[in-house]
């Protein structure tokens, strides 16, 4: 059975909060959407997933689901993106909720994302939640101390304003890689250091790059370089490409830095480099206030996960 845990009166007549008023108070950074326990996603039969029972926090309501439940007619050869989803009455105020999927990977409104699950011509193949928020607030006060206000999502990530490669294979344009479709993909030839570049349209303050990586990439290792003019390249990170997981969105975080330029740099010879998208997560000067504090990232640990963490 799926609830909504909704604050209400005590035998001591407390005032009532309905779900209006509590999201009003309580929808916000300061305590943001988290799974608190369980939603754990399994393979299911055909193109189908099984979701255990679980406690989450959704848009400032607590929502529980006592019974494990199947999503089923998943989209083939797609990955496929699960969300908790709530629905709202005629006054506006969320009565129920739902599991939701979709193949865009932008969340729906009044959403909190769950997973991604990679299928193929008729099975799951893959099941990716390495990305849901587990906690309300992360803060520590040692020397890194970092502060995570929201969960990011693909949505938040902006489409290059033109990208520049190496080579591109016949057939395989490195168009592909911007044009918001993570079924065309663009790679390389077969060559030393293949790598390719988004341009941003001008500075930004630059903080990660979501990666659609294809296992077509024969290179193992990738530097995250940034750039001001596209000639002058800096390392933020380097990846071994076997920490990458093929057909889904991989999230790599680095140090904020400002520049125009993002590449995607390989570092051997005679190899490929292969991705459907390639898009960027930008902050303005405000936002990264806002989000104070900070977690240094080294750019030449690669035994360090795609996110930064130890």
């Amino acid at each position: 059975m799926s609830r909504i845990l909704i604050p209400r009166s005590d035998s001591l007549s407390a005032k009532i909060v309905e779900p209006s008023d509590f999201e009003k108070y309580f929808s916000s950074d300061i305590v943001r959407d988290y799974r608190k326990s369980g939603f754990a996603i399994t393979a299911g039969s055909g193109l189908a997933v099984n979701i255990a029972v679980g406690v989450a926090r959704v848009k400032g309501l607590y929502i529980e689901s006592d019974a494990s439940e199947s999503v089923g007619s998943l989209t083939a050869s797609s990955p496929n993106y699960i969300y908790i989803t709530l629905a709202r009455d005629s006054n506006s105020e969320a009565e129920s909720w739902s599991f939701t999927k979709n193949t865009t990977g932008t969340t729906p409104a009044d959403s909190f994302p769950l997973g991604t699950v990679v299928c193929g011509g008729s099975t799951v193949t893959t099941v990716d939640q390495s990305s849901v928020v587990d906690s309300p607030l992360v803060v520590n006060t040692e020397d890194n101390a970092v502060v995570q206000p929201k969960s990011v999502t693909i949505g938040d990530y902006t489409i290059p304003s033109a990208v520049t490669a190496s080579s591109s294979a016949t057939s395989f344009a490195v168009a592909n890689i911007k044009d918001d479709n993570t079924s065309t993909v663009w790679k390389t030839n077969s060559e030393n250091n293949p790598n390719v570049y988004a341009d941003m349209g001008s500075a930004y303050n630059l903080c990660a790059l979501a990666w659609y990586h294809n296992s077509a990439t024969t290179e193992t290792t990738i530097k995250i370089q940034s750039s001001s003019n596209a000639s002058s390249w800096t390392d933020e990170r380097t990846i071994l490409t076997s920490k990458l997981t093929a057909d889904v969105y991989n999230y790599i975080r680095f140090n904020v830095v400002n520049g125009r330029y993002l590449r995607v740099y390989g570092t051997g010879s005679s190899k490929i480099i292969a991705s459907a998208e390639m898009k960027v997560l930008t902050k303005t000067d405000n936002q990264l206030l806002t989000s104070h504090g900070h977690l240094g990232i080294s750019n030449s640990d690669t035994t360090i996960e795609l996110d930064g963490s130890a």
